[in-house]
């Protein structure tokens, strides 16, 4: 099966998301992960997010792997982050210091 390449416009969508989710939570401290069941399961999709980011960068070394899919994963880091920060405002959990 073909596998189209990530693109810039892909990697601006996911910032256009990130904003949004940033202008929505407004973050006011430092960040304790896993306040509720589903942002404690979004927080562990960025942790593996995180290991794939760093392991593409490997590859990249190697000019295996393009801009573009590096800026990706690292845009999808993000927005996993604010997803389970949008997650605990939506529940009435957030929790910072």
């Amino acid at each position: 099966a073909y596998v189209q390449p990530v693109t810039e416009d892909d990697v601006n969508r996911l910032t256009d998301w990130v904003h949004e989710l940033e202008a929505a939570v407004p973050l006011t401290g430092f960040v304790i992960p896993g306040s509720t069941d589903s942002s404690a399961k979004l927080d562990i999709c960025r942790t593996v997010c995180r290991r794939a980011e760093r392991r593409i960068v490997a590859l990249a070394r190697q000019d295996a792997v393009d801009g573009p899919t590096r800026r990706f994963v690292n845009r999808l880091s993000d927005l996993l982050f604010m997803l389970a920060r949008y997650e605990e405002q939506a529940e009435g959990a957030i929790r910072d210091k």
